[in-house]
Parts: structure tokens; sequence; C-alpha cells
């Protein structure tokens, strides 16, 4: 494996980039709150936290089926 995948598949690595997700959203969020495009604001919001979620669980289960050499 290169040094790129190792670096990718480092759950500290996977931690902050589920960080930056859910902030992306939120600030998403925040910008649209009270307009007419709320709902979109919602949806950006909902589809990163999930996106966050899932990478983070994709490196953790990495990690226990394959440790590191």
């Amino acid at each position: 494996m290169n040094k790129i995948g190792k670096v990718l598949r480092s759950v500290p690595v996977a931690s902050a980039l589920a960080l930056a997700l859910v902030l992306i959203g939120a600030t998403v969020a925040t910008a649209t709150a009270g307009t007419p495009n709320q709902v979109l604001g919602a949806v950006v919001l909902g589809l990163t936290a999930a996106g966050a979620g899932t990478a983070l669980g994709v490196v953790i289960r990495a990690r226990r089926r394959r440790p590191w050499r």
C-alpha cells in the first residue's frame, strides 16, 4: 500500500474528514436558514452527516479486519 493510502485509512484523518464534512453541511444549513432554500440546506446537512459517518465507519471496519503491519 502506498503512503497516501495509509494516510487516508488512518482513523485520525478519517475523523478530521468527518468533522470537516459535518461543518460544511452545518455552514450550508445555517446560510439557508429562514430562506426558501431551507429544505436544500437541511438535505445538504443530512447528506454530509451521513457521508461523514459512513467514511469513518469504513475506515474503522477496515482497521479491524486488517490490522496494520
